[in-house]
């Protein structure tokens, strides 16, 4: 075991020390990738909470075991794109939403002239993008390619590389990626698929790659995966009201969200009165949980969220790279603006400092300020029901809010499940010495948070048409939230009576 120890410490000391007489402009490709792996390990042990989390003690096996598969990659690496695989690969096989390497200038690209995404648990057409190739219809469904199912070249393609868990929601996230050729030297694109087409039946294609910039490819995958709802409240018909939330992602300043807190308390005693209240988080793939707890604060009331709010603490990793990332302008401002918000009790950089001085490997915090003894018997202030609408893209601070929301009342949750995240968060950008990489680092950890590691919400009642038909989910959720005749009613609730409860529990990656 320590000869296994000290191979791993010559391995990383010789990947650092050895090109340090070589700029990064003068290295290859391989070398590139050897350092910026080595640097990614450095950062990962130095600063992430994982490397130091008692209770995951998984963690420090893919960052030791993980590392020393990457660099058996590294011979085999010739240009960009392997340097990017390699990566890519790593960091990866954390599993963590959080934990992401982006890459800039190293990328080649070619598609057959489409590409898919992942609808109702298959693979289907999504797109032209080359209207001169044979390409398949849009809307048919992907059955295999050379032989090998779909699912079978998405897990061969995609999952080391891009899909975080086997989580539906992130499979769906990797989906327009799967007919994407970007070079990768580890995987064989295919030369030919089969398609169910709309009209045709089965019709096999012989795909026809073609060079493509990487501005297309996001563009392309935007397209598919994105949409953007505007945040707003509204009335929804004569039954009750609909808040829209579809990023939290905003500065403490940003009157967009000042704006809906004001139309929320403006409004509240008719949004606490009506039959529904549906609150929308489509498209909301995190940003600052603050503002979710403030948009709570102006519905249910402060008081009342606080002696129901969740007592999840965080544990901030202490590590010089994190001190100074505190320290900075843009981190001392941001820290400073969200300390304002009612809502907000996120540490400031002097804290870290004190504990860094201290040696001290941790510095605690709780999520939401002075929050009292839950007081379970208190009745909510919002007499209708609460529905929460969420989408695959509902993730990080986003699912803090759903955890908020779930703790403040009876509420409904219909739409589609969730994403995942780990239990780390806080996350910090830092560039990688070649310039062509630069890592997203969590350094917080969740303790006693009821949702567990890459676990998703799944909702009670899951809609099977587009997620972007607003129209058609407002008809669906006031169907769902209809009054029922007195008869129906007597007849459900003596049912009820003698069926075993059902309880609300988030389902996980394994």
């Amino acid at each position: 075991m320590k000869a296994l120890q000290c191979l791993r410490f010559l391995a990383l000391a010789c990947a650092i020390a050895a090109p340090l007489s070589l700029s990064a402009g003068d290295l290859s490709w391989r070398d590139k990738a050897e350092r910026d792996l080595a640097a990614l390990k450095v950062a990962i042990e130095d600063s992430h909470p994982g490397s130091i989390d008692a209770e995951n003690p998984g963690f420090r096996v893919w960052l030791n075991e993980g590392y020393i598969k990457a660099r058996q990659k590294l011979p085999q690496i010739q240009d960009g794109p392997g340097y990017a695989a390699v990566l890519r690969y790593y960091v990866n096989g954390f599993k963590d939403v959080h934990l992401q390497v982006k890459l800039s200038g190293v990328g080649k690209f070619r598609t057959p002239g489409f590409m898919v995404k992942l609808d109702k648990g298959e693979y289907v057409v999504a797109n032209r993008m080359n209207l001169e190739s044979k390409v398949p219809p849009i809307g048919s469904k992907l059955l295999s390619c050379d032989g090998k199912s779909a699912m079978m070249l998405a897990s061969e393609n995609l999952d080391p590389y891009f899909t975080v868990t086997q989580l539906n929601a992130h499979r769906w996230m990797a989906a327009p990626y799967l007919l994407v050729d970007d070079g990768n030297p580890f995987v064989k694109q295919p030369e030919s698929c089969t398609f169910q087409t709309p009209r045709q039946g089965e019709q096999q294609y012989v795909l026809q790659w073609s060079d493509v910039s990487g501005v297309a490819v996001d563009n392309a995958v935007s397209g598919i995966l994105d949409w953007n709802p505007n945040l707003g409240v509204r009335k929804l018909g004569n039954r009750g009201y609909w808040i829209t939330v579809p990023t939290l992602l905003a500065s403490s300043d940003n009157p967009l969200f000042h704006d809906l807190i004001a139309d929320i308390e403006k409004n509240v005693k008719a949004i606490r009165a009506g039959d529904v209240l549906v609150i929308d988080v489509r498209s909301n793939a995190g940003g600052y949980h603050p503002w979710g707890a403030a948009i709570a604060y102006a519905i249910w009331g402060e008081s009342y969220v606080k002696r129901r709010a969740p007592d999840a603490v965080l544990d901030a990793r202490v590590s010089a790279a994190n001190v100074s990332f505190l320290g900075t302008p843009e981190a001392k401002k941001e820290s400073a603006a969200f300390a304002k918000l009612e809502s907000s009790n996120r540490i400031l950089g002097e804290e870290l400092r004190a504990a860094y001085d201290a040696k001290r490997p941790w510095v605690s915090f709780p999520i939401y300020p002075t929050a009292k003894p839950k007081a379970r018997l208190s009745e909510s202030p919002v007499k209708g029901k609460v529905v929460l609408l969420t989408d695959s893209w509902c993730t990080s601070a986003c699912l803090m809010f759903a955890d908020l929301v779930f703790e403040l009342g009876d509420v409904l949750h219909v739409g589609q499940p969730t994403n995942a995240d780990t239990l780390y968060t806080g996350v910090r950008k830092q560039k990688l010495e070649s310039k062509h990489a630069s890592l997203m680092l969590p350094t917080e950890v969740f303790r006693r948070r009821k949702r567990g590691s890459n676990q998703t919400y799944v909702p009670k009642h899951v809609f099977r048409g587009e997620m972007s038909d607003t129209y058609e989910l407002e008809r669906w959720i006031l169907a769902l939230t209809a009054p029922e005749p007195r008869a129906k009613l007597a007849t459900s609730r003596e049912t009820a009576s003698r069926a075993a409860p059902v309880s609300r529990r988030p389902i996980s990656s394994r």
